[in-house]
C-alpha cells in the first residue's frame, strides 16, 4: 500500500502538481511512521513465554500505558485483552490485527511494583523499569479481587 501511495505521489509530481504530490507523499509517510513505532516498541518487550500457557482470566476493555521514559499510549475499549496467568500478567491486543496499535507486554509477577485501585481502572506499576505502568479498564472490582490469590501487592 505504502508503496502504491508513493508512485501515486511520484506520478502527480511529475504531471505538474507539485503541492498535490508532496500532500500524498507526506501522508504516505505519516502513515509509515505511525504504523512502524508501534509494532518497533511492541515486539521488543514480548518473549512470547506467555502466549502458549492458559490464561486463568481473560478480560477485554481499554488501556493507557507508559513503558519508560519516551514510549506510552492509548487503546480504548474493546482493543485491549489483559490475561491474568500463573506466571504473571499479559495486556495485549484483543485480535492480532491490532497489533500496530496495541503492544503486548509480559509481566511476571516479580517484576510488579504494585496494584492500584484507580477512578478509572486499575493501575499495575513495574518496579524493573522506571516511569512504567499500565492502567486497564474496566473490570476494576473484578481484576482486583482476582489478583488477591496472586503474589502482588494491592493498595487501595
Amino acid at each position: 500500500m505504502l508503496t502504491a501511495t508513493v508512485a501515486a505521489a511520484f506520478l502527480v509530481l511529475m504531471d505538474g502538481g507539485i503541492g498535490i504530490g508532496l500532500a500524498v507523499l507526506g501522508a504516505a509517510l505519516a502513515i509509515a511512521l505511525f504504523m512502524w513505532r508501534p509494532l518497533s516498541q511492541s515486539s521488543r518487550r514480548a518473549s512470547g513465554a506467555f502466549h502458549a500457557q492458559s490464561p486463568n482470566a481473560q478480560f477485554i476493555g481499554g488501556a493507557k500505558w507508559k513503558t519508560g521514559p519516551s514510549f506510552s499510549g492509548r487503546a480504548s475499549w474493546p482493543m485491549v485483552e489483559l490475561r491474568v496467568l500463573n506466571e504473571g500478567i499479559a495486556v495485549q491486543p484483543s485480535r492480532k490485527w491490532l497489533g500496530w496499535a496495541v503492544p503486548t507486554i509480559e509481566l511476571e509477577w516479580s517484576s510488579i511494583r504494585s496494584v492500584e485501585r484507580t477512578a478509572l481502572g486499575v493501575k499495575i506499576v513495574r518496579c524493573d523499569v522506571g516511569e512504567s505502568w499500565i492502567v486497564f479498564q474496566p473490570n476494576r472490582d473484578r481484576l482486583l479481587d482476582l489478583l488477591r490469590s496472586y503474589p502482588v501487592n494491592i493498595s487501595n
